[in-house]
């Protein structure tokens, strides 16, 4: 009986270590200083300008047009001193669209690398303190429909493909918490479409963001 409970208790001190020690890494990544891993997401809303044309006949313009709508954004990075940040960012904006002869749903997807640059000089190695950023970067969109009704619809819309840029800035007026606009400007087409299809898109972002670092 001495034995089983020995063994129990070794059993039992072994796994409180070791829940312990993983706890502890997992603090040790997500210290409350901006040095370090960075995950972040987003919320807010946009306004888009979307201009979309045949390939073969530019002069044929099929969407043309401001549009509003959600705003949704992921980001994981990392930051190799409290200024500065390098992360890869997705931001998602979705919209409705006069199309054919219906309303039809979309959503215009930016994925991209970047980076941000505090702007307060008092920031220390291991201090935080409310500061304004700007950022910028560059990488790949998409726009596809996202409510493709095949009652009405004789064939789906392929998805567009292409680069953007993208700039913006902010302030992180509290610890984990900030306010973001984003600019993002980007070419997609898709060459499989009959017709060819090309879009141009100017969109803005004003977002409210939540960071754990």
């Amino acid at each position: 009986m001495k034995r089983l409970l020995f063994i129990f208790f070794v059993l039992f001190t072994s796994t409180s270590q070791s829940h312990a020690l993983r706890i502890k890494g997992i603090s040790d990544l997500f210290d409350g200083n901006r040095k370090g891993l960075l995950i972040e997401l987003g919320g807010g809303a946009h306004s888009s300008s979307l201009q979309m044309r045949e390939g073969s006949n530019p002069s044929t313009v099929i969407m043309d047009s401001i549009y509003y709508g959600p705003a949704f954004s992921f980001k994981i990075g990392y930051a190799p001193n409290n200024r500065v940040e390098l992360f890869y960012a997705t931001n998602s904006t979705m919209f409705d669209a006069e199309l054919g002869s219906r309303s039809r749903s979309f959503d215009n997807g930016h994925f991209a690398l970047g980076f941000s640059f505090f702007l307060s000089s008092g920031l220390r190695e291991n201090d935080w303190k409310p500061s304004a950023f700007i950022s910028a970067g560059a990488g790949f969109g998409t726009l596809y429909e996202t409510t493709y009704d095949y009652e009405y619809d004789d064939e789906e819309m392929e998805v567009l493909e292409g680069y953007g840029f993208f700039f913006g800035g902010g302030y992180e007026f509290a610890k984990h918490f900030r306010i973001e606009f984003t600019g993002i400007t980007s070419n997609k087409s898709s060459e499989t479409t009959n017709p060819e299809l090309n879009t141009e898109s100017i969109t803005m972002i004003l977002k409210l963001t939540a960071m754990a670092f």
